[in-house]
């Protein structure tokens, strides 16, 4: 291999590894994380299903899924990640829940969940309380958001896991029985780790050098002969 032919190779390679490095990142685990579908009451979107309660999808024109209903707490901010999103509630002895199965990982890997969440709350029947959203997997606890007051903010929240099983239930809920109104939206599942392109970039250089070491000693060798 001659110094041209390495520094292609070196060149394909970065390029190679950065996208690949992207992909792994950016892969859909989630289906419809973005929860877009209509506007309803007691209804999530396409990809989801209702544990407990009733759950709503929704938008800041859209209060608990009614149409046109303008009842929030704290008139909501668009959200981050766009259209429409799903409100969930909590009361002493009532709690909704929605979930979906996530496929695809790969045992022991590392993940990042993460959604934006906001608590606008629902006026009329005081669900006004700070809470917080409770993320599980095959119903065990992974962990749980900031707890929120009522505002119009969407925060961005996220936990890291390692996959115990190529497929796992995901499930959302608040965290307390404290009567509360919370929104989620742009749920995604990401690698945790990924490397980054200057470090591979480095990496290939290192490999690339001592390949055209290893070159140029063979020419040595054959001049030699």
């Amino acid at each position: 291999m001659n110094k041209q032919q390495i520094t292609a190779f070196v060149a394909k390679a970065i390029v190679g590894g950065a996208l690949m490095g992207a992909s792994l990142a950016h892969a859909q685990f989630v289906v419809n994380g973005s929860l877009e579908g209509p506007v309803v009451n007691w209804g999530v979107p396409t990809g989801w299903t209702i544990l407990a309660g009733s759950p709503d999808t929704m938008n800041a024109s859209n209060n608990v899924g009614v149409s046109g209903l303008q009842s929030f707490v704290a008139v909501p901010e668009a959200s981050p990640d766009g259209g429409n999103w799903v409100g969930i509630g909590a009361d002493t002895g009532f709690v909704e829940s929605f979930a979906q199965t996530v496929s695809g990982l790969t045992v022991g890997v590392e993940y990042t969940l993460s959604w934006y969440a906001g608590n606008f709350g629902y006026a009329p029947l005081s669900y006004s309380n700070p809470n917080a959203i409770r993320a599980t997997l095959n119903g065990v606890l992974l962990g749980t958001g900031a707890s929120l007051p009522t505002s119009s903010e969407w925060v961005y929240e996220s936990l890291n896991f390692v996959a115990t099983s190529s497929s796992q239930v995901l499930a959302f809920q608040l965290d307390t029985s404290a009567k509360a109104y919370v929104s989620i939206d742009g749920i995604a599942i990401t690698t945790a780790v990924v490397p980054e392109p200057a470090s591979m970039a480095l990496l290939l250089a290192g490999l690339a050098g001592v390949g055209l070491s290893a070159s140029r000693a063979a020419k040595r060798r054959h001049h030699a002969a």
